[in-house]
């Protein structure tokens, strides 16, 4: 795998999911688009989670790499007008609405 130089780390060792993807999409907001973030985990789930989430709102997943039992995964942020937003589903009934049938 190429080594990639990030341009900004955050150490999610020791959490489980969903934190590290909490954590990650929280510090894509503070990036700018072209710019690499490091992702620290220990989770194994990360390794997918990671990669699903970058996938899903259109940031470009890098890889991960392992070393002493800690993932190091990378994303570069995608232009905000290339970025997928979350798809919103229109007929959403509040759990109020609902009625016993």
């Amino acid at each position: 795998m190429t080594v990639y130089t990030a341009d900004k780390t955050i150490d999610c060792k020791g959490l489980a999911c969903p934190m590290p993807i909490v954590r990650t999409k929280k510090a894509m907001e503070e990036l700018t688009p072209g710019e690499v973030l490091e992702v620290e985990a220990t989770d194994p789930g990360s390794m997918i989670d990671v990669k699903s989430w970058a996938t899903r709102t259109g940031h470009q997943f890098l890889g991960t790499t392992e070393e002493e039992n800690v993932f190091k995964h990378y994303i570069r942020k995608a232009d905000p007008d290339d970025v997928k937003l979350e798809k919103k589903h229109p007929h959403v009934v509040a759990n109020e609405e609902r009625t016993n049938q």
